[in-house]
């Protein structure tokens, strides 16, 4: 079972996997104000197996393309989706309770990257596609 929540500790969840797989850096720009880092980091996890144990978060559409989801209390990024992948959350990694449990596979969104993040770790990078 994978745990998670926000900073304030209202947003709980728990995915019934055994790991989230599709792990990346996403260095977009919606991606950047929505996490307020320099890049955002999500896993993919089964919309089917993800529990709210909490309250669950409020949702806001960033785009034509996806909505993000954040604590209405302490606005901590909780998940992304995509309209075109419903079955999926695109899960914030720092939510996690163990966020070391997951490893990045590739940067995404390279082309908006922030010229001091070095990003030399010899992971894939793609361009975003709309």
């Amino acid at each position: 079972m994978i745990t998670g929540g926000c900073l304030c500790g209202a947003v709980r969840y728990e995915v019934d996997a055994d790991r989230l797989e599709h792990a990346s850096y996403c260095h977009c720009t919606m991606c950047r104000r929505a996490s307020g880092s320099a890049f955002g980091v999500s896993a993919r996890a089964p919309a089917a197996k993800l529990r709210w144990t909490g309250r669950e978060p409020k949702c806001y559409r960033s785009s034509k393309i996806a909505v993000r989801a954040f604590c209405p209390d302490c606005g901590s990024p909780i998940y992304f989706q995509y309209d075109a992948r419903p079955h999926y959350y695109a899960v914030a990694v720092g939510s996690l309770d163990d966020p070391g449990a997951v490893k990045p596979e590739l940067h995404y969104g390279i082309e908006s990257h922030i010229p001091w993040v070095n990003i030399d770790d010899g992971l894939p990078r793609r361009e975003t596609s709309s």
